[in-house]
């Protein structure tokens, strides 16, 4: 109850352009967001989880050293254990969460707008996400910011940042789940969700059509649900499929490849994101 009153108050302050007597890390003392605010209190959960481990610790070290009888070792020798196992929990989910998804360790809540595509209309080409969402650059740290795509994309780096966040949201280990082969596997991948059927030969995959049952060709629709379509491909080379999954992860390959495609950055007619963009 406590939290939840802290909460709303400060919010409701902040939505009214007071300041903060007592800010917390990482929250301004105006204009403070909610995830802003979430992300504070996450960091202070996290420190003081921290913080109270190492202290159980010394507690349970000086309760074991000065304990005069078993039992009472026993129970100092317990909460240095018990302490240990705590702070290890909270290093590896943090690192386990990070190594899946940054993204997991951020609170926002800027929730794209998803677009509506009629049944039957290409997924655009060289990708195979949707494209659904708004044509924004991408603004949250990472390899499809304008600032990190204008070496490779010079004055058109502001509009390859737009279709990667269309595209995957700058997540260089995603795999398209809207459009796949029948048998479930998905052929467009990172961060501009690169076809590696029809596209990805620039990196030596599927070259000759040695991946996939229909050779460098998605094949005829299966079935269809908006944007998103499954096609009569197949896997026929797992370990060709996931060796050109791996290559196209890569943040500086896939972008290298999509640079090729869209002439520099200049034609985006090839990506799904590009009905919202219009490049």
């Amino acid at each position: 109850m406590l939290l939840a009153f802290s909460f709303f108050s400060h919010y409701a302050a902040a939505e009214k352009g007071y300041t903060s007597l007592a800010p917390i890390p990482n929250v301004p003392g105006n204009g403070v967001s909610l995830p802003d605010y979430l992300q504070g209190l996450f960091s202070i959960g996290v420190g003081l989880a921290i913080v109270f481990a190492v202290l159980m610790i010394v507690i349970g070290g000086i309760q074991y050293v000065l304990a005069a009888v078993p039992s009472a070792k026993n129970d100092g020798k317990k909460k240095i254990q018990d302490s240990i196992w705590g702070l290890l929990l909270i290093l590896f989910s943090y690192i386990i969460l990070k190594a899946i998804n940054p993204e997991l360790l951020y609170f926002g809540l800027n929730l794209k707008a998803i677009t509506i595509v009629p049944v039957g209309t290409s997924s655009g080409g060289g990708s195979g996400s949707g494209g659904g969402g708004s044509c924004t650059p991408v603004t949250k740290p990472g390899p499809c910011t304008v600032e990190n795509l204008s070496g490779s994309f010079g004055s058109n780096a502001s509009k390859a940042s737009s279709i990667c966040n269309g595209e995957s949201g700058g997540n260089a280990s995603l795999t398209s789940s809207c459009d796949k082969c029948q048998d479930g596997n998905g052929f467009s991948i990172g961060l501009f969700q690169i076809n590696m059927i029809d596209s990805a030969t620039s990196v030596g995959c599927n070259t000759n059509g040695e991946i996939f049952t229909t050779g460098t060709s998605k094949g005829s629709k299966v079935s269809c649900s908006g944007a998103c379509c499954v096609w009569s491909c197949k896997v026929k080379d797992m370990a060709g499929y996931v060796n050109c999954k791996t290559k196209l992860q890569d943040a500086k390959t896939n972008t290298n490849v999509a640079y090729k495609l869209s002439n520099g950055g200049s034609n985006w007619s090839r990506w799904g994101a590009n009905r919202n963009c219009g490049y």
